[in-house]
């Protein structure tokens, strides 16, 4: 979350009168930055974009566009400049401009952590050792006798189709759980946050704001290596630059035995694929 006088968003008071005011008003910020690549299917450009401030520092990510025909001519290591649009749930880019590359100011990127060994569908989730939002360890036996949704984020991600989605995907089906007896039973939502510094205090405050039932959903985070365990098992990219975070999105169904039964990679899944798979479950 974008953080505001030392505290994330989600943790400031509006008064009633502002709530109608700032719900969903939309920001815009002007960026520039180096592309290095785009992808049409997802419709995102990833660049590698200067401070913008008053929102994040700089570091390389995807940003969504609406508009291909402002993308599609920029030759990829060109110059970029756009406004950056963001509202409650949902960014974009326009204005969308070649540049020269000498006037961007690139930041110096430090080198990723070493790749892991890949999970696919059909393989058991590593070991792990977290703490979830109560001090309590959350690990891979603990995970077992119940199915579980695993998705990874953090909590000061600024960006809403990123994080900020996650986790109101989630809310919506731990709604969709808590009315089904049989689901209800059987299934665990789980949150992972590679950020070390989301301590159990932060997670529970996270997890109020998003209204979650422990009983249900659970909120976990740990050192960097014992996140990293996961992040790279399931292929979600974690830099850290200028204190936040350029990264991937992963969500995955478990079953009751720790098997991996099905990976949503990105953000284009949607919560009734999701249930879907669920209710699928033996």
């Amino acid at each position: 979350m974008l953080l505001l006088a030392g505290l994330p968003a989600y943790q400031l008071p509006l008064r009633a009168a502002d709530t109608a005011a700032t719900a969903n008003a939309p920001r815009s910020f002007k960026v520039r930055g180096i592309l290095h690549a785009i992808d049409p299917e997802q419709k995102s450009i990833t660049v590698e974009h200067e401070d913008i401030p008053g929102f994040m520092p700089a570091m390389t990510m995807p940003f969504y566009y609406k508009d291909e025909a402002e993308v599609s001519k920029i030759p990829i290591g060109s110059g970029i400049s756009f406004r950056f649009v963001v509202t409650d749930d949902n960014s974009w880019v326009t204005d969308v401009e070649a540049i020269n590359a000498e006037k961007v100011k690139r930041a110096t990127a430090p080198k990723p952590s070493a790749k892991g060994t890949r999970v696919r569908e059909g393989d058991r989730i590593p070991e792990f050792h977290l703490v979830d939002q109560d001090g309590k360890p959350v690990t891979r036996e603990r995970l077992e006798g119940r199915a579980a949704v695993v998705t990874f984020i953090f909590t000061r991600c600024p960006v809403p189709n990123f994080c900020p989605l996650m986790s109101s995907r989630f809310t919506e089906l731990q709604e969709r759980v808590s009315k089904d007896a049989t689901v209800k039973e059987k299934l665990h939502l789980l949150s992972i946050s590679f950020d070390p510094k989301d301590t159990p205090e932060i997670l529970t405050t996270y997890a109020k704001h998003h209204s979650a039932d422990p009983a249900l959903w659970t909120h976990a985070s740990g050192t960097a290596e014992e996140a990293g365990k996961l992040t790279k098992a399931f292929s979600v990219y974690v830099l850290e630059e200028s204190g936040t975070y350029s990264h991937g999105l992963c969500t995955a169904l478990i079953d009751e035995r720790g098997t991996i039964v099905k990976m949503w990679r990105g953000n284009d899944w949607e919560v009734d694929e999701v249930w879907k798979a669920i209710k699928s479950l033996p």
